[in-house]
């Protein structure tokens, strides 16, 4: 960075009243299998996807293994696409999207097709709405 800054991992915007407004993390890593894995990269790529209107991507853990989980807010065609073909279908369709973009430890192992991904108030990603998405099977 510039001699004397600091530089982070967060974005910010200057509001009219010229304070800074935090606008998250530039990017959310996990560590998946001991590989750092850009959660936001995954995010973006399924996002590229036609079917996606947005995507949020979690790291997960379970007795066995760490993995990632996505939940995806399908557009209206992605929607009709999942009732005809069943979310098997379209989580492989996805999954098969992400092969060869992404480390094979970064491909969800599981995925969630909320009506809309949880936000706050402010529109902020609520992280533990998110995760309770996978602690059912649905």
């Amino acid at each position: 960075g510039v001699a004397g800054w600091q530089t982070m991992g967060d974005r910010v915007a200057f509001r009219p009243d010229g304070r800074l407004e935090l606008l998250g993390r530039v990017d959310r890593v996990a560590k998946i299998e001991d590989k750092r894995v850009s959660l936001s990269a995954i995010e973006r790529l399924l996002r590229e996807h036609a079917s996606v209107a947005d995507a949020a991507a979690v790291a997960l853990e379970n007795a066995a293994r760490q993995y990632v989980g996505a939940a995806i807010e399908l557009t209206p065609a992605g929607q009709d696409a999942l009732t005809a073909l069943g979310q098997r279908s379209i989580s492989t369709m996805l999954r098969a999207s992400l092969r060869g973009r992404v480390d094979a430890v970064a491909l969800p192992r599981v995925f969630r097709f909320p009506k809309a991904l949880p936000v706050d108030s402010q529109g902020k990603r609520q992280v533990g709405a998110l995760s309770a998405l996978f602690d059912r099977k649905s």
